[in-house]
């Protein structure tokens, strides 16, 4: 797979993130403050973090499927994300990397993050960035939770053309799986913020719900 980058800004982030991937937090820290970033440009890094997993993953699975789908980060391929979205998970549980919860809780942030980075590619909008008052940064001292179901880290992430939203807020619910083991990823909540805050219906693009025995 290769990404395409629409947004000359987004691609600069994104390949600047990537040289972070493997450090642990204090080894990243001190790269953010040895490149003299801002916590905002930080605190974005995360999404593209997210990102850059899911890519590993397409890039190990969109072989195995005869139609050969792939992400880009374009409207053109959005409609295969719920896919690779249920390989992250079935990847994830399988290496015992992860728990169910974990796994589940790593795609709903992933799902989110890929949407508004989207909206970043396709419409050039600014991301809006402020620090949460009741969480802590995720590389002060203390035992932080870097993975909250509800925060990038300590921080809010607004990006829309129309109307801006953190989408993690919002959508995470999204994935979940049913007691007799089904995976079900239903987009309907997604597609309704993203027409907010993009004016583009996502299943005009041919994003659909999925279900998946695991």
């Amino acid at each position: 797979m290769q990404l395409v980058f629409k947004n000359s800004t987004l691609e600069a982030d994104y390949r600047l993130s990537r040289k972070t991937e493997g450090l642990t937090t204090q080894q990243a820290s001190l790269f953010w403050k040895e490149h003299k970033l801002s916590e905002e440009k930080m605190a974005f890094s995360i999404l593209l973090g997210y990102l850059s997993s899911l890519c590993e993953i397409v890039e190990e699975y969109e072989d195995t499927f005869d139609s050969h789908p792939t992400l880009d980060l374009t409207y053109d391929t959005v409609k295969h994300l719920p896919l690779f979205l249920a390989q992250q998970y079935y990847a994830y549980v399988a290496s015992g990397s992860f728990t169910s919860d974990k796994a589940i809780e790593i795609l709903n942030k992933t799902l989110a993050a890929y949407l508004m980075l989207l909206c970043v590619n396709e419409h050039a909008c600014i991301p809006d960035i402020n620090r949460r008052k009741d969480f802590d940064w995720i590389f002060a001292d203390g035992d932080t939770d870097e993975t909250h179901a509800y925060s990038w880290a300590g921080f809010t992430i607004k990006v829309g053309v129309n109307r801006k939203h953190d989408m993690l807020q919002e959508l995470s619910r999204t994935v979940k799986v049913t007691a007799n083991g089904v995976l079900r990823i239903r987009i309907s909540r997604a597609v309704e913020i993203y027409k907010r805050m993009c004016g583009v219906d996502l299943r005009e693009k041919g994003l659909d719900d999925l279900e998946a025995h695991t």
